[in-house]
């Protein structure tokens, strides 16, 4: 009787409504979409955005092909941890203007997102449009001696094309493979930094900062006092001077040079997003450290 009770109430638990619309949706050749199952609503939303950014790379170079990939387990309920969790992550920034509908809820709920193919592509558009752009920002603040801006523009570049699809066809301007290019500027520009202690009086160290030769114009970072990581001043001509806790003996100047900047990333919600469930380490190049002796 209590099992027949549970069968019951989860039958109950999916609208007819709901069900028969979803069930056009997946009918629809002009939609994709991706379902997903787990112990809440929000589990199983985060696996129908996890099975509906597969699809949509399928469907991108495939021709936007239709094509089922359940994923499964030995465990019906176990089905929705092997999903990618890099892929569930992104996903919900990726897919813009996607559509919701719950399926089912409690401990077995079953979500389903899609969205129409013409929105998708306006999207993925308009993403690659940026990121060509900040490639071209960025290599214009390079030759400028604007190294803090090159960094930005390059890193903002690389974080959105890690969501395309295609990520690795595309070519910058002089045909180079970004998914190559962008990382290897980042390294060649923080290889390029050089930093010298000039002098010191008291707790005040003063150091230059240049780059292939040249005064770098613009430059974020942070420093550790002695006693803490503290953010620098801005590196305008080549030179700054840093404030050490009183009393450090900063034999060695440590110093973290700023590249994500993503306080700044207000003026691209996307972007924003991207950053915000980036799963990238912190870059060893970025860390200097420099011997006042």
């Amino acid at each position: 009787m209590a099992r027949l009770l549970l069968a019951v109430l989860w039958l109950l638990a999916a609208s007819p409504h709901d069900a028969a619309e979803w069930e056009a949706v997946k009918a629809d050749p002009s939609c994709v979409w991706g379902e997903g199952w787990g112990p809440s609503v929000e589990e199983a939303d985060r696996q129908a955005l996890a099975a509906l950014a597969s699809r949509v790379s399928v469907a991108v170079t495939s021709g936007f092909r239709q094509v089922e990939e359940q994923v499964r387990s030995s465990q019906c309920d176990d089905q929705y941890a092997l999903v990618s969790s890099r892929m569930t992550a992104v996903s919900s920034v990726t897919l813009p203007g996607t559509h919701r509908i719950v399926l089912r809820e409690g401990r077995r709920a079953h979500v389903g997102r899609w969205i129409r193919r013409d929105d998708m592509e306006r999207a993925l558009a308009g993403r690659v449009a940026r990121v060509l752009e900040y490639e071209k920002a960025a290599l214009c603040a390079e030759e400028d001696g604007r190294v803090g801006d090159a960094l930005k523009y390059r890193y903002w570049a690389y974080a959105l094309l890690r969501t395309l699809p295609r990520a690795s066809e595309l070519r910058g301007e002089d045909g180079t493979l970004l998914m190559n290019a962008l990382p290897a500027g980042i390294d060649a520009v923080l290889e390029s930094l050089k930093v010298k202690v000039e002098g010191r009086s008291g707790d005040r160290v003063r150091i230059a900062v240049t780059s292939r030769g040249l005064p770098v114009r613009k430059l974020d970072f942070r420093y550790f006092d002695g006693a803490r990581w503290l953010p620098g001043p801005t590196v305008t001509d080549g030179r700054v001077t840093l404030e050490m806790a009183p009393g450090a003996l900063a034999e060695t100047i440590q110093l973290k040079i700023e590249y994500a900047y993503a306080g700044d990333t207000l003026i691209d919600e996307e972007l924003r997003e991207v950053m915000t469930v980036s799963d990238t380490r912190p870059l060893k190049r970025s860390y200097i450290f420099i011997g006042t002796r």
